[in-house]
This record gives structure tokens, C-alpha cells and sequence, in this order.
């Protein structure tokens, strides 16, 4: 009576070794899904990091491909530069302009204009061609004093060298047009920008800061340049310092 007993036990111990197996394989599934999950999520990641790193190599290069063409860009209008021949009076105002280029300028512009508090209205003069390696001083008041306007601003407010403000307009050998402001005592900051082209909102024949302050643009007719200067020139032409013949 009691062999019936025995083989109940192995029967139940082959009952738990069964579930403990069952157990375990069950366990080892977890693990072995949660593994491949982390493998899973271990590769998105290097994934989206690869690609990341892809895309800030990619955008690298394209800012430094624009950073390239733009420096290429401005290569000869850095060679063009305004600066004042001596402190202004109120008699005298003479500006030195130089293009050191071996290129020409076309559609080349001087402007004079005014702190806003005194007027809205500026001068422009504009000669059709500016030769290459050559330098030039120019009269200010001469061109403030040709349009009734800015006559009738430069006479009511003085010392004009707190209130007169000016730069360059001009077309590079490309066909670019860049306007050049030096360092003044209305606006104190040095700039060389396109005028248009690369950025849409400036107009081609006014600097956008003007335009933006509500100033108004008062131009006169293009003129030549004479081996003498002409008007609005003191002086003859003369050769530039240190001309360069290849930009780079």
C-alpha cells in the first residue's frame, strides 16, 4: 500500500521541475525581448544621432560654401573705401573716395545726408563710371548746396560736422550694387552692404537705412568724369594707393 503513494511525489516533483523550467524559459524571454528592445532603441538613437550629425555637417558646409561665395563676392568692393580728407567745418567739408580695384565702378554714387533731427532730405550726385586704381575728393556741401532742400538744411543748422552723414552707392565689375558707409558723427557705424540682390527689401537706389528712417532722396542727373575733376570734384583724379590688380 505504499508504492501508490512514491509515484504520487514523483509525479508532483515532476510537476514543479516542469513549472520552474516553464518559469525560467518565460524569464529568459523577458530578458531577451527587453534586450532587443534596448538594442532597438540603441539604434534609433545612433541613428538619430547619425543623422544629426549629418544634417549640422551639412549645414556646416552650406554656411561656409555662402561664407565663401561671399567673401569672393565682396572682393573688389572691399578695395572701394570713403573717408573724411580733414575734420569738417562749416565752410569746408572734403571727403577722399578710392577705388584701389582694377576695375571700374559703375553707377557710382555720393550721398550726403542729415541727422534726422535736423532733415529728412538728402543729396545724392551720381557719376555713370569711376575708373579703376584712381581717387577722388569731393565736396559735400557743394552737393548739399545743388538741391534747394538740403541748401535750405545745411544754411539753418550748424556746426555741420555734428549733423552730416554720407556714403557710397556703387556697381562692382559684376554688376553688383554695394553702398559703403564710413564712420560719422550721426551714425556711428562702419558698413559694407549689398544694396541689393542678396536681400530684396534694399532698393537699388537708396541705402535702406534712409529709406527706413522716412528720409527723402533728392538726385541729380548722371554725370562724366573729366580728367580735371569736374563739378563736385576737388581737384584732378589722381591714382590710388596701393592698387590691386587681382583681388583676393
Amino acid at each position: 500500500m505504499a508504492a501508490p503513494p512514491e509515484r504520487e511525489t514523483e509525479v508532483n516533483q515532476g510537476d514543479s521541475s516542469a513549472d520552474i523550467r516553464s518559469s525560467k524559459a518565460a524569464r529568459a524571454s523577458v530578458w531577451v525581448a527587453a534586450a532587443g528592445l534596448l538594442l532597438t532603441g540603441g539604434g534609433l538613437c545612433l541613428q538619430a544621432c547619425q543623422t544629426g550629425y549629418a544634417a549640422e555637417q551639412t549645414a556646416n558646409a552650406t554656411g561656409e560654401a555662402a561664407k565663401s561665395r561671399d567673401e569672393v563676392a565682396k572682393r573688389q568692393a572691399r578695395l572701394v573705401n570713403v573717408w573724411p580728407k580733414e575734420p569738417f567745418t562749416d565752410a569746408r567739408a572734403y571727403i577722399v573716395v578710392s577705388n584701389r580695384a582694377q576695375n571700374p565702378l559703375s553707377n557710382f554714387r555720393v550721398f550726403v545726408a542729415f541727422a534726422k533731427t535736423v532733415s529728412v532730405d538728402y543729396g545724392i550726385r551720381r557719376w555713370i563710371v569711376m575708373p579703376p586704381c584712381t581717387e577722388l575728393t569731393i565736396d559735400l556741401l557743394q552737393i548739399a548746396r545743388s538741391f534747394p532742400r538740403t541748401a535750405a538744411a545745411l544754411d539753418r543748422n550748424k556746426p555741420h560736422r555734428h549733423t552730416l552723414d554720407y556714403g557710397l552707392m556703387f556697381n562692382d565689375a559684376n554688376g553688383q550694387a554695394w553702398t559703403r558707409h564710413p564712420s560719422t558723427s550721426v551714425t556711428y557705424n562702419t558698413w559694407l552692404e549689398y544694396l541689393d540682390g542678396k536681400d530684396r527689401d534694399r532698393s537699388p537706389t537708396e541705402p535702406k537705412y534712409l529709406r527706413e528712417a522716412g528720409h527723402v532722396p533728392h538726385a541729380g542727373e548722371p554725370m562724366t568724369l573729366t580728367p580735371n575733376g569736374g563739378t563736385f570734384v576737388v581737384g584732378k583724379p589722381r591714382r590710388a594707393a596701393d592698387c590691386v590688380s587681382d583681388p583676393q
